[in-house]
């Protein structure tokens, strides 16, 4: 038997040598070599990288360190080769390349005798942006009639450099005064299929500015840029400068985004397929953190002008108008009176502030209270209510003068002063409308005619005994007699003074407030302590306790008591401007009310 016999066989002895002897070529000397495709990238691709070595094992790989680039072991391959018809097993080690920024990188050859690989990562071209199409009735000049805000809409962006997003800040001026409240639009584009997750809300860089509280629910719009569909998420929000100077503003917030690692002929096809399904199912992505940022936007900051300043400026920047009016425009002398003063407008309501009346001649007056209230979704715009009581002292027609609001107007330059009209109110007596009692009194009185009477007369015997003392009279002895009694059972059945000469009732007022002052409760302490002064006054002067108000107390208290007169007018004030206590004041006035009550300051 020969070979010319069987020629099968002589094929089979040939590739067995050849086999053997490629074994004997990798155990001497390891053939590897390296491949990177494509070798040109747009900046936010990636390239893949194939490491392939002779032999059914790769052995010790070691990861390429190239700065700039990052480099993703996406795994291993085994597969067979053929050279020469002869077929060989291989191991493959599969790589993603991604750039951190454009330029040509060298990667290092992966054997002593390889060559390197080139690979150049280009920047992304600018975006195209297509304004969104006008709305019904808008003119087709997507700047025509439209506001500071619009215009600076229609203007151009700047896309990340994978071009999954944009960000934008969008400024109506370029410059504005120390505190003037600016409206501004943040815009964040998301590209359709490519921005997985946000990690938070635009925010604004530098410490020179503040930046009103992002609502947590933006506009939602959908736009075309260059061909590509956009989600864009719109902020309206409100900066302010806190200080005068240049400024470079942008806005910036973090992202993960899915990156392309295909070659830009099937990016371009992926483009093509629309939906971004059949985008990420087609096409090979691999998610990324990165940070957006917005072009940065020059603003000049101008500092309030000193000259023509008034006095009680507070600081507000905008442009307000005031109204004011009165609880009731008739009242009694002690009662109060609550006077509003709205101020409304665009600016900076947390700098709009007035002491509405300081001082007003014959009137009591407190610190006003303030409420604000929006009109706009980033509070620019609005009314703030102030709210102030006050107390007449006088009767009668009285004239509150006008108030008045100063602010700094930025399209005027200059400052300005609202004023609201006068108010008129009228206060009665306390008593009511005496009048009527006065007139009478003022009135001269008429002679008295008194009729001569005869010594029988019946009349006069009337006469004669009112003469006689009314300590000596019957009838006089006889009432005195029963009141005694009737006080003796008085003090054995409603409880006679306890030996420190307080009776039930009084030691139940000061138990109840010893309860206010160690609940800290300063009104419901100030309440009772007046309570009880007037009970303990209205007992003493035998008068309704109703009726006891400051005049009584300045006419008849004495020097030494104007202590427990302060406390009575303290505990009017705070039910209309409300009053804190501290520790020692609670222990001061407790001790006042205590030497009232048990009779010490009489």
């Amino acid at each position: 038997m020969t070979t010319r016999c069987f020629p099968w066989l002589r094929s089979w002895v040939v590739t067995l040598a050849a086999l053997l002897g490629g074994a004997r070529v990798m155990a001497d000397t390891p053939l590897a070599y390296a491949t990177i495709e494509p070798q040109k990238i747009v900046m936010g691709q990636s390239a893949i990288m194939r490491i392939t070595s002779l032999g059914p094992s790769m052995g010790v790989f070691t990861m390429p360190v190239v700065q700039g680039l990052d480099f993703e072991l996406l795994g291993h391959a085994n597969q067979m080769e053929f050279v020469n018809g002869v077929s060989f097993p291989t191991s493959s080690v599969v790589l993603r390349v991604t750039a951190q920024i454009a330029g040509i990188y060298k990667i290092p050859a992966v054997t002593p005798k390889s060559q390197p690989l080139i690979l150049e990562v280009v920047p992304a071209a600018p975006a195209v942006v297509v304004p969104p199409p006008p709305r019904a009735g808008q003119a087709a000049n997507p700047t025509a009639g439209l506001s500071a805000l619009s215009a600076a809409r229609a203007a151009g962006l700047r896309m990340s450099s994978d071009g999954s997003a944009f960000l934008r800040l969008i400024l109506p001026k370029r410059d504005v005064f120390v505190g003037e409240s600016v409206p501004v639009d943040i815009e964040l584009g998301l590209r359709a299929g490519f921005v997985t997750s946000i990690h938070g809300l635009p925010t604004l860089n530098g410490s020179e500015f503040t930046l009103n509280n992002l609502s947590r629910e933006p506009e939602h719009e959908m736009r075309k840029i260059d061909g590509k569909s956009f989600e864009v998420l719109i902020w309206h929000s409100v900066i302010a400068a806190v200080k005068p100077g240049g400024y470079s503003l942008s806005v910036e917030t973090p992202l993960t985004v899915k990156i392309r690692t295909q070659s830009r002929q099937e990016s371009a096809l992926d483009d093509l397929l629309g939906d971004p399904f059949f985008q990420n199912t087609f096409g090979a992505m691999v998610k990324r953190d990165i940070t957006v940022s917005s072009p940065a936007t020059d603003l000049k900051v101008l500092e309030l002008p000193t000259s023509a300043r008034p006095a009680d400026f507070s600081g507000a920047v905008g442009d307000f108008k005031v109204a004011s009016e009165l609880s009731t425009d008739h009242a009694a002398a002690g009662e109060p009176i609550t006077v509003r003063m709205h101020i409304t407008g665009s600016g900076n309501f947390d700098r709009v502030d007035t002491p509405m009346f300081k001082h007003l001649d014959q009137w009591k007056t407190y610190p006003p209270t303030s409420t604000f209230k929006k009109s706009d979704a980033v509070g620019s715009k609005g009314e703030k209510l102030f709210e102030q009581p006050i107390i007449a002292a006088q009767v009668g027609a009285q004239t509150l003068p006008p108030l008045s609001f100063h602010y700094f107007d930025p399209v005027a330059r200059r400052y300005a002063t609202a004023t609201a009209p006068a108010l008129e109110v009228v206060i009665a007596s306390p008593l009511g409308n005496s009048a009527p009692l006065q007139a009478a009194q003022a009135m001269p009185s008429a002679p008295v005619k008194t009729p001569l009477l005869r010594p029988d007369h019946p009349e006069l015997a009337a006469h004669t005994r009112s003469l006689t003392p009314v300590y000596l009279r019957i009838d006089f002895v006889a009432l005195a007699s029963t009141l005694a009694v009737g006080l003796a059972l008085a003090v054995v059945f409603l409880g006679s003074p306890s030996p420190s000469g307080m009776t039930p009732a009084v030691k139940r007022q000061l138990a109840a407030l010893e309860g206010a002052r160690r609940a800290g409760d300063a009104l419901r302490f100030l309440a009772l302590a007046q309570a009880a002064l007037r009970a303990a006054w209205a007992a003493r002067w035998q008068v309704e306790p109703d009726s006891i108000d400051r005049a009584m107390l300045q006419e008849r208290l004495a020097n030494h008591e104007r202590e427990a007169e302060e406390l009575f007018s303290m505990a009017d004030e705070a039910r209309y401007a409300g009053k804190t206590l501290a520790s020692l004041d609670y222990a001061r006035w407790g001790q006042v009310v205590r030497a009232v009550v048990q009779g010490q300051r009489s």
